[in-house]
């Protein structure tokens, strides 16, 4: 489930905007340090939904698992077309988060990988951090 950090034993703060409670909500949609990553993707993905208001957990489960959430069109194109924005959304937040908190440098995703070629994802994530 989504779990606090408090309930692992962790400080449940988020290390990235001092929010008193980290669980996925917050890191996929409200935490305030990693908007710039978000916000396109997110956009892209209320967009598809065609619908004018959304809560949090609704969101939450079209960004998981959108083939199970009745404000998804039953159309393949939509479908398809979230589920890559979803999955994209996810990797920039990891990665922004990733770079924020000192855990990885542009050298290093680099360096790591230096013979795959880059995935339009991740050229994204590194477009984000160098800002």
């Amino acid at each position: 489930g989504d779990k606090p950090r408090q309930k692992m034993g962790e400080d449940p703060k988020c290390q990235l905007c001092g929010d008193p409670v980290e669980d996925t909500t917050h890191f996929i949609l409200k935490c305030s340090a990693l908007d710039q990553a978000r916000q396109p993707l997110l956009q892209q993905i209320i967009e598809a939904t065609e619908c004018h208001s959304i809560t949090d957990e609704s969101l939450m489960q079209v960004i998981m698992d959108c083939t199970k959430s009745p404000l998804v069109p039953p159309i393949k194109s939509t479908r398809e077309s979230i589920e890559v924005s979803s999955r994209r959304l996810v990797y920039n937040l990891h990665c922004r988060r990733s770079f924020l908190r000192g855990e990885v440098g542009l050298g290093s995703v680099r360096q790591k990988t230096p013979s795959t070629p880059m995935c339009g994802e991740a050229t994204n994530c590194l477009k984000i951090q160098e800002k």
